[in-house]
């Protein structure tokens, strides 16, 4: 039996089912108690430089600053490398702790499973993490 709010892909188990190797299997897709539309935002800039432009950290560190500041907090950040993530960490930390808002890195301040604890408990604080941190 497997039970998650994440094995679905666009209203079935197919992707799931290939990744685990599950040829024949019972399901059931229920909805989600969650409310996505109220408690969850997705941001995602266009006027961004691109990643290899002179200008992209320090762009990336002040939209960070600005969204997380607007947000007080209560943000999780997701990086596709861990040097971009602890670039954004040095960069942006003593500005939003200065606001009271407490700046977690993945690697850098605690196991996954401290700073979710944390990030839950805390509502003034970001939690930067990369994609590795689900796997953790």
């Amino acid at each position: 039996m497997l039970t998650s709010a994440t094995l679905s892909t666009d209203g079935n188990f197919d992707y799931s089912k290939g990744r685990l190797g599950i040829e024949d299997a019972r399901e059931l897709l229920l909805g989600s108690p969650f409310d996505y539309q109220r408690s969850t935002l997705i941001l995602a800039p266009s006027d961004m430089p691109e990643p290899n432009q002179q200008g992209y950290l320090a762009a990336v560190q002040a939209a960070l600053i600005d969204l997380v500041r607007a947000s007080e907090g209560r943000a999780l950040v997701l990086f596709t490398s861990h040097s971009a993530l602890r670039a954004a960490y040095q960069g942006i930390k003593r500005q939003l702790e200065e606001q009271e808002i407490l700046v977690l890195g993945q690697g850098i301040d605690g196991t996954p499973r401290q700073l979710l604890a944390t990030l839950r408990d805390s509502h003034r604080t970001v939690l930067l993490g990369a994609s590795s941190f689900w796997r953790a």
